[in-house]
């Protein structure tokens, strides 16, 4: 890719197969890592299907949003990460895109709808940290030589196409200018079209030319100096004056072995480390700060024992569950808490509980198990009597609660949720002991055994800094708009208290399953503004048929091989054997020296062959003819690859050439057929 792609993408929306997205880029990237360096620092990168795991390590923010009434497919999920937006505070922009699916922003009264799952992640893996300054790169040995293989359309050329020796000394004037150096070049010309091949030492070039619809298409196929292609294309779409309607992709192809410059070119493989890293320097770390205004220094862990401050946080915290609550709390060590929480003004019952048996605990003393046994019962009945005049709102797990009392607690609501939690309950729990972890993973498996389905979900809300903090805890069966509810609640709660708050963690239920599916809305291509893609179906003129065949040896090792110039130059003779009607068909040009390799080029005025070894075991077909051609060339494919029986297709790339960014073959539109969605 041309460099001044890397860190400098707003988007980058990714929809691979799994076998490509596990493909490895460099021996330290995957396609994965390889582009999120494309994006600028505040980007947003995107991929559809269930990624959040691996985004949630890659960036310090993501986000899984999932929808359901997906024709078809019944729902979806999109993955969003990036390295500085903040999807939990967003910063929403109008612009002016229609859509059937998306309500206009106007709208929109909840901006997290559709969101599942959110992650803040300070730790998050930095590529930058990891690959800035690695520029240790084996030469002794040549293992690879890439390719990449240019097509470009370039229409309503100025310049005159037919004056062929103009053309030809343009088009070299402007390789040179590019510093490619030129080995040859060869003119083949019929008085409507024609066409150049140009051998560089860096790859070929092949310009075909059709003079009435001044009409230029380029095949820019390089083995070295891949970073001068981008500006290759521009030179050469500059030489024939064409400024408007261009088109142009990459496919990536063989290159050629043993080529003189082949250390320099090893260099500038990949993405160029230092250079993206310094560009994305400012967004490697995050910066979280407490928001004291006062210069205020008091410690976290001596405020939360504040009693205000614990109101204030539940307060806040059971606010998304409505008023008149009645919620239980287990205070394992220090049933005066509860005063705490009577206190707190929403709260219109709380109920408080403690395992007797559960004083003074050995989880290693003979007598365990039975002190486990009666624990258990002991709060099935409490709770059970408690809940007679009503389901509780809330469960609350005390900060001075162990861990064996929490899990007992978990196992019975398990088994009793139904008739002990209202619909919409949620536990909530404050850790303010970085050392009380097992909160967490409690308070996650009362989302997953407990409240388990969608709209269910588990929190963490840090309350400080980076440096010192705690973290509300809370987990619930949701509802409608919950999250929007708890990231206001939050916010009135920051400036309440004065101290920095953020969501850094939301993981919803399980998805619904959808039995006897059936979608409620339809969207057909007439509810689509059709206008731009009928223009251009209209305007393709489907001028040519080309061929792009990739074939390797049967043989898994690149040095195990039984290929020579000899014999595939026998083999393009006989299959040239197909094109013998076609009169103005030049000799076989043959190139051995530039490499280990060879290149074998022949040509005609409505058409090409180029045939690039790449000295070991990989061998480039390259076909192009214009439409009246398109049987014959199908038959030299088929005679060539016959001809190499050591060798087997591995990637084959067909396409039209022509004019108005040309996607359908001349068969599947002659006749003026209409596009069935217009």
């Amino acid at each position: 890719l041309p460099k001044d792609y890397f860190a400098s993408f707003d988007m980058v929306l990714v929809d691979l197969s799994e076998t490509v997205m596990s493909f490895q880029v460099t021996s330290e990237l995957d396609v994965l890592d390889a582009l999120t360096l494309l994006l600028k620092p505040g980007g947003i990168f995107v991929k559809n299907e269930v990624y959040f795991g691996k985004f949630q390590k890659m960036f310090p923010y993501s986000a899984q949003i999932h929808w359901y009434d997906n024709p078809v497919i019944c729902s979806q999920v999109i993955v969003l990460g990036s390295r500085t937006v903040d999807f939990m505070k967003p910063s929403l922009t109008d612009h002016g895109v229609e859509g059937l699916f998306i309500k206009p922003l106007g709208e929109l009264n909840d901006p997290f709808d559709i969101y599942h799952d959110y992650a803040r992640n300070e730790t998050s893996r930095q590529l930058c940290d990891t690959m800035h300054g690695t520029s240790n790169i084996d030469l002794t040995e040549q293992i690879r030589s890439p390719g990449i293989l240019m097509i470009v359309e370039a229409e309503n050329a100025s310049q005159d196409l037919s004056n062929l020796d103009a053309t030809e000394e343009q088009l070299i004037d402007a390789l040179r200018k590019e510093k490619l150096e030129i080995v040859s070049s060869t003119t083949t010309a019929s008085k409507v079209s024609s066409v150049i091949t140009i051998v560089l030492m860096e790859g070929y070039v092949i310009a075909r030319a059709l003079y009435g619809r001044k009409y230029c298409a380029f095949d820019i196929h390089l083995w070295s100096g891949f970073e001068k292609q981008e500006g290759t294309k521009k030179a050469l779409i500059e030489a024939v004056g064409s400024t408007s309607y261009i088109t142009s992709f990459r496919i990536i192809a063989g290159g050629m072995f043993g080529v003189p410059t082949w250390k320099d070119d090893k260099k500038s493989y990949g993405p160029q480390y230092d250079e993206i890293c310094d560009e994305l320097e400012p967004s490697r770390y995050l910066s979280i700060k407490l928001a004291d205004t006062n210069g205020d220094t008091r410690s976290l862990a001596n405020e939360v024992e504040n009693s205000y401050i614990i109101q204030a946080i539940m307060e806040k915290g059971l606010s998304v569950l409505g008023d008149s609550l009645k919620i239980a709390v287990l205070c394992t060590n220090d049933m005066d808490k509860i005063e705490t929480y009577d206190s707190i003004g929403r709260v219109q019952n709380a109920v408080a509980f403690s395992c007797p048996s559960m004083l003074n605990f050995n989880e290693f003393a003979s007598d365990s198990s039975h002190a486990l046994a009666l624990c258990e019962k002991y709060l099935s009945d409490v709770l059970v009597h408690a809940s007679n005049d009503g389901k509780f709102d809330a469960l609350v797990i005390d900060s001075s609660t162990d861990k064996f009392t929490s899990s007992i607690l978990l196992n019975i609501f398990t088994r009793m949720n139904e008739k002990l939690l209202a619909p919409g309950a949620a536990v909530i729990s404050i850790m303010i002991d970085k050392r009380d972890e097992w909160l967490k993973n409690c308070l996650k498996l009362f989302k997953s055994k407990v409240f388990v389905d969608e709209p269910a979900s588990y929190n963490e809300i840090s309350i400080g800094n980076l440096n010192d903090s705690f973290t509300l805890l809370l987990s619930t069966k949701g509802g409608e708009h919950f999250l929007q509810d708890m990231t206001s609640a939050m916010v009135d709660l920051e400036e309440e208290i004065g101290l920095k708050i953020d969501v850094v963690l939301s993981y919803g239920g399980l998805w619904r399953f959808q039995e006897d599916f059936v979608p409620t809305q339809h969207f057909v291509p007439d509810d689509f503004n059709q206008v731009s893609s009928l223009k251009q179906w209209n305007s393709q003129i489907p001028l040519g048929h080309q061929i792009i065949t990739q074939l390797e040896s049967k043989e898994k090792s690149e040095s195990v091989h039984n290929l020579s110039p000899g014999i595939i130059k026998r083999a393009l003779k006989t299959a040239i054997s197909q094109l013998s009607d076609i009169k103005d068909l030049t000799d076989v040009e043959e190139h051995i020296g530039i490499g280990d390799g060879c290149l074998l080029l022949t040509c005609w005025s409505e058409g090409s062959l180029a045939v690039l070894w790449n000295g070991r075991g990989h061998v480039d077909l390259n076909i192009f003819g214009f439409n009246a051609h398109y049987d014959k060339l199908m038959s030299f494919e088929k005679v060539f690859i016959t001809e190499l029986k050591t060798l087997e297709t591995v990637l084959r790339d067909v396409q039209p050439r022509g004019i108005g960014k040309v996607v359908s073959y001349a068969k599947d539109i002659q006749g003026g057929v209409e596009a069935h969605w217009s």
